[in-house]
């Protein structure tokens, strides 16, 4: 089996893909049978670490156990090197997981993300994923139906409904001592609570009943009425008044009216008496005036006909348009009837404002609102300086859309004496369902005067759409906001909250209590939990115990919101970097390894158990090289992206490797995970590639070996004197004088067991063990034991399992990393200041 890297990227060679393929005649042969289509100039290959060009592929014969290593060249890098794998590849390809995926979420989300800062607002997330909150973060709600206004006891307020997350989230003000009831909501930098009952809101769990608060009715607005800039100012009959308070009409017949003067003769009662010689005002046919202070007859007249010597008008009602109203049959009062001339200067056309559709187009309801205001108050201003009441009468009709019905109609009237602004909400049940169009006009008619403060504006018009009454996956949020002088028309879209996640919690013993966390370990089994797989048999408890244990006891938490789509493994991936894990699968169940320093070796592997020489990669520094790690994070104080410089001695800090830590919301952490990146490109630089045969299977990634080689003192117990203790050896092995020495031996399973000091024997090829292992050293039909020999501090190379790529049945390719244990040096350590 011939062993292939394919390295996508030739400045990164920390990225690259490991592959088997089976043995062929020539270079050229094997790289034409699986890649017929790749133009040569694409990509530079490498024999066993020498450049072969291209004229030399022909005469290359590779043999088992060789290493073809393919560059790609920076051209189209992405297209050339996906064509690579899929023309390359021979099974399955274990990717190496030391490139975790871009820390943070996508940089165009389709809802409020927090980490994008152009877009730091609530907005509805059409078709999105509902954002997961993990740990403790500060949250941007997306609206779940668009926001709308409406008047409450003359004051306007705004409606939100809002879904800040998946799942239960608590918003507790942490010093619950003092602030027992205050939560961590905001409108923009103002905790909510300090706008005391200008602001209401409700924080609804999943499944939990929002009917309690007034923002769960979802509306459907109309854009034509009202847009948030322009508004409708409804039309009307202008009229100059001459009127005198002593001077009243009486009817004469059922359509004429006698002018009348009412005078006090004596006592408390007043005598009638026919005012006589002339009008006290001149009427002429074709005039106009308007009748008051009568409950059946107000309204507005044409005058037919003056009789000056009977002083007797015949008159016809004109209605809300100005036009002779053909319904109208006569008088119905009998009474005194007070009158004012009228001049009816307002146009006809264009009175009604509409009809407007209330409902979406194929949508009904039942229930639809009238919002409008007066914006110069209501009211008269009189020659003394006070207000004088002023009643205004509008008429709102219905009916269905693009139908011939009759309209149907409700009248609403305000009499007031106010300069100040009015504004009202008008609930209109229409009694059936309908996609309803609604007009609106004015009945009184508007004075052409400029102390009259009468003017009247439609300023919306919605309908109330079928709403859930519960969102039973999601924690909603639910607002009430004054608008008022104390917020902003940019603040009120501008909510936020820095929440915890409620989940399973796993205490000491491995039990599980529902509770607000931050540990990586209890995001990760939530993740899985959710995505249909099993805690009990598809997780490793034991690692997820370890794991939960040491983030706890570090502080190490995972606090991010995923609010674009993702797949499992990229998730986990995230989680548990934090805690410098990563996820692997063994024997069917996902478990957490972690880069722990002090590591103990696992597996045994040497020339013996081998079946290719080990190849050794080693990078070498650069000058070009980055010399530090800039590391982004999430600051939990201002919930705004920062930075810190990760350097170690002797760095200069000018050309930064930039990394984000998605998850990561503390200065301290961000930068051990930095300075962890950063001793991890400087002393984690060799690459140690060997093949061998099932024994691969006993590893896993981050399993920590022992490797040797060919110049290393080791090999094969040929024979064993269980007498004396004595072990005849394969190879020749060197004694240092005046050192002591010590063997490692390889137990059946391929664990060491060492190492434990051995004494000089009768030739150069024998040692004397000081005790015996805890398992037989026989030989025969079972693997020999294999040894190494040495002093301490030599006696073995350390490395950690990178991949693991099976190539047939019968054989492993491993790849694994150089261990350094400076790499954890700054693992407890603080940040400078």
């Amino acid at each position: 089996m011939i062993s292939l890297i394919v390295y996508p990227n030739k400045l990164d060679k920390s990225v690259y893909s490991s592959y088997g393929v089976e043995q062929s005649s020539t270079l050229l042969s094997t790289l034409e049978g699986y890649c017929s289509s790749l133009e040569r100039d694409q990509f530079m290959v490498f024999v066993n670490d020498k450049p072969l060009s291209f004229e030399h592929w022909s005469a290359c014969r590779l043999n088992d156990g060789d290493m073809v290593e393919v560059v790609i060249e920076p051209k189209e890098p992405i297209t050339i090197f996906y064509a690579v794998v899929a023309v390359l590849a021979v099974g399955s390809a274990i990717y190496s997981m030391n490139n975790i995926p871009d820390t943070y979420n996508s940089t165009t989300p389709k809802g409020s993300s927090i980490y994008d800062i152009n877009s730091q607002g609530n907005r509805v997330r059409i078709n999105g994923a509902v954002p997961e909150l993990l740990g403790r973060h500060k949250v941007i709600p997306d609206l779940i139906a668009p926001p709308y206004k409406t008047f409450e006891d003359n004051e306007q307020w705004l409606l939100l409904l809002m879904c800040v997350g998946g799942g239960n989230i608590d918003f507790d003000h942490p010093d619950k001592l003092n602030y027992p009831n205050d939560k961590l909501i905001y409108i923009a930098e103002t905790e909510a609570d300090r706008l005391g009952i200008d602001c209401q809101y409700l924080i609804a769990p999943p499944g939990s009943d929002l009917t309690a608060h007034p923002a769960h009715q979802i509306m459907y607005t109309a854009p034509e009425v009202a847009n948030g800039e322009v508004e409708i100012e409804v039309a009307g009959l202008v009229i100059g008044v001459a009127s005198s308070f002593n001077k009243f009409l009486k009817p004469a017949s059922t359509s004429s009216l006698r002018l009348i003067k009412q005078e006090l003769i004596g006592g408390s009662e007043p005598i009638e008496r026919e005012i006589s010689q002339q009008w006290p005002v001149t009427f002429t046919s074709g005039s106009n005036i308007e009748i008051e202070g009568s409950t059946n007859d107000n309204g507005f007249y044409s005058i037919v006909s003056v009789n000056d010597n009977r002083r007797v008008l015949v008159l016809n009602k004109l209605d809300t348009d100005g036009i002779d109203d053909p319904s109208w049959t006569g008088f119905v009062g009998s009474g005194l009837i007070a009158f004012s001339q009228v001049n009816l200067t307002g146009s006809v056309d264009g009175r009604k404002s509409g009809p407007f559709a209330a409902s979406k187009s194929g949508k009904s309801a039942r229930y639809i609102w009238i919002d409008y205001k007066f914006p110069r108050g209501l009211g008269k201003l009189n020659d003394r300086g006070s207000i004088d009441e002023l009643t205004v009468t509008f008429r709102v009709e219905w009916r269905a859309i693009s139908s011939a019905d009759a309209w149907q109609a409700a009248m609403f009237t305000h009499t007031d004496k106010t300069l100040d602004q009015l504004g009202f909400s008008q609930r209109i049940d229409m009694q059936v369902d309908m996609r309803a169009e609604v007009r609106l006009s004015l009945v009184t008619s508007k004075l052409d005067d400029l102390k009259a403060h009468d003017d009247l504006m439609w300023v919306g018009l919605r309908s109330e759409v079928q709403s859930p009454v519960n969102y039973p996956h999601d924690t909603c949020l639910l607002m009430k906001l004054k608008a008022s002088s104390a917020l902003s028309a940019a603040a009120s879209t501008k909510v936020s909250g820095i929440g915890t996640r409620v989940i399973p919690t796993m205490q000491p013993d491995g039990s599980f209590v529902t509770d607000k966390t931050r540990n990586p370990v209890n995001a990760l089994v939530h993740l899985l939990s959710t995505s249909n797989l099993d805690y009990l048999t598809d997780l490793d408890h034991s690692r997820l115990q370890y794991l939960n244990d040491i983030c706890a006891s570090r502080r190490q938490y995972f606090d991010g919101v995923f609010d674009n789509q993702l797949t499992f493994i990229d998730a986990a991936k995230r989680m548990l970097d934090v805690g410098f894990a990563i996820p692997s699968i063994e024997w069917g169940k996902l478990r957490p390894v972690r880069d722990d320093a002090n590591r103990v070796v696992e597996q045994m592997f040497q020339p013996d158990n081998m079946l290719s020489p080990l190849r050794v990669r080693e990078e070498l520094i650069i000058d070009d090289e980055f010399d530090s790690v800039e590391v982004e994070y999430m600051d939990s104080t201002t919930w705004k992206s920062s930075t810190v410089l990760c350097s170690l001695p002797g760095d200069s800090g000018t050309k930064p490797k930039k990394v984000r830590a998605f998850g990561i919301t503390e200065r301290r952490e961000a930068w051990r995970y930095g300075m962890r990146k950063r001793r991890e490109y400087k002393y984690r630089r060799i690459t140690y590639l060997f093949d061998t045969e099932l024994d691969g299977f006993n590893c896993e990634r981050l399993s920590c070996v022992g490797i040797a080689d060919e110049d290393d003192f080791q090999g094969r117990i040929v024979n064993f004197d269980s007498h004396d203790n004595v072990a005849l050896l394969s190879g020749i092995i060197e004694w240092i004088p005046g050192e002591k020495h010590y063997t490692v031996l390889r137990a059946p399973d391929g664990s060491p067991w060492g190492p434990v000091e051995v004494y000089q024997g009768g030739s150069d090829r024998e040692f004397v063990l000081s005790s015996l292992p805890p398992f037989p050293i026989s030989q025969g039909s079972q693997d020999d034991v294999l040894y190494r020999f040495g002093v301490l501090d030599n006696i073995e190379t350390k490395a950690l399992i990178n991949t693991m790529q099976p190539a047939g049945t019968e054989k492993v390719s491993l790849v694994a990393s150089g261990y350094d244990e400076r790499v954890y040096a700054d693992d407890n350590n603080e940040p400078p200041t």
